[in-house]
């Protein structure tokens, strides 16, 4: 039987919060994804458009109820320009860490997390064997990206995400 691969799809209708204050833009924008597939995506792509100082943070939260902190990072940009974030390069270190919350230490030690694809790690069932052979987690997952902006002008506009 062939196993369904998740489509290629660009998500911007995302429930977006917006506050503003002083030189301070804050930012919240929640992009859900129904996953009904056998193979997870490539790679999750955030994109937006920046001005400033932005404090980027994107959360996951899998339909186990489980919540992974993907990114945090802080980006500077002089003039208005586009961001680009791949979670698959980006969480890297977020992947490591669930992969030994929930993964038999013998199979990490034989293999090297250079290896392993991020994604591929947050679409399976937090069990032993997510890296041999995972198991999807079917299911509403909700990425939430936060940014603060900070500046005369600063702010983070336009966000989506696309299920690559």
């Amino acid at each position: 039987m062939r196993k369904k691969s998740a489509p290629h799809l660009v998500l911007d209708a995302a429930e977006f919060n917006e506050e503003k204050a002083a030189n301070t833009q804050m930012v919240e924008a929640v992009f859900k994804y129904d996953y009904v597939y056998d193979l997870p995506p490539l790679d999750l792509l955030l994109r937006a458009k920046g001005k400033g100082l932005i404090n980027l943070v994107v959360q996951l939260e899998r339909p186990d109820g489980l919540r992974i902190e993907l990114v945090k990072k802080a980006i500077r940009l002089n003039s208005e320009a586009p961001i680009r974030l791949s979670l698959d390069k980006e969480a890297a270190s977020a992947s490591s860490n669930f992969l030994q919350t929930y993964e038999d230490p013998a199979a990490l030690r034989s293999i090297s997390m250079f290896t392993v694809k991020p994604v591929e790690t947050f679409f399976a069932r937090a069990e032993q064997g997510l890296i041999r052979n995972p198991l999807p987690l079917k299911g509403e997952y909700r990425l939430k990206l936060t940014s603060v902006a900070v500046g005369g002008g600063a702010a983070l506009t336009d966000p989506s995400l696309t299920v690559a």
